[in-house]
């Protein structure tokens, strides 16, 4: 059972860091953030995973605040809307500025690759509809690897967690859809 479990969290590694660095030089979220990649590789530790980072990094640059910031608040227990609303971010600035960020990071994906411009059509296609839905109410302080999911629209790309029924990844990259 160890053996199954050690060699699972290897494989799990490898894939996450291929995915994030898909060319090798700077990830994909750096370069959608700004945010340098050990301070990315931190902030994913110290906040369980890289999911929710990309939607902080909105809210911290709307709300003029760090991205360690608003993790904090969200792990205490804020959605990312409460967190933005409280600094005087409406709702419809809100739905832009996420969907900006969402489609600039499906953008680079296709520029590195990792996904193609079909699959980028359709991811933005659901975000787009997830976005117009949404009320500000979605999950507070949900569980790892839901980079797209509930804050949005109240589900993600998929509907359960994880990686095969999961929030973001399985409709965005296609290692997990094997």
């Amino acid at each position: 059972m160890f053996k199954k479990v050690l060699v699972l969290t290897f494989v799990l590694a490898i894939l996450t860091t291929s995915l994030v660095f898909a060319d090798g030089s700077q990830s994909i979220l750096s370069k959608v953030t700004g945010l340098p990649d050990d301070q990315i590789t931190t902030l994913s530790q110290n906040y369980r995973g890289f999911g929710r980072i990309l939607t902080a990094s909105m809210v911290a640059k709307l709300i003029d605040s760090t991205v360690e910031d608003v993790l904090k608040a969200h792990q205490e227990g804020k959605s990312f809307f409460e967190i933005a609303q409280s600094k005087g971010i409406d709702l419809d600035e809100y739905k832009t500025a996420m969907l900006e960020s969402k489609t600039t990071f499906i953008d680079e994906q296709v520029k590195a690759g990792v996904i193609t411009e079909d699959q980028a059509k359709a991811v933005k296609e659901r975000i787009t509809k997830q976005i117009e839905n949404c009320d500000g109410q979605g999950r507070r302080n949900g569980g790892a690897m839901r980079g797209f999911g509930r804050g949005m629209a109240g589900n993600g790309l998929r509907q359960g967690n994880g990686f095969r029924q999961g929030n973001g990844f399985n409709q965005t990259f296609p290692l997990f859809n094997q």
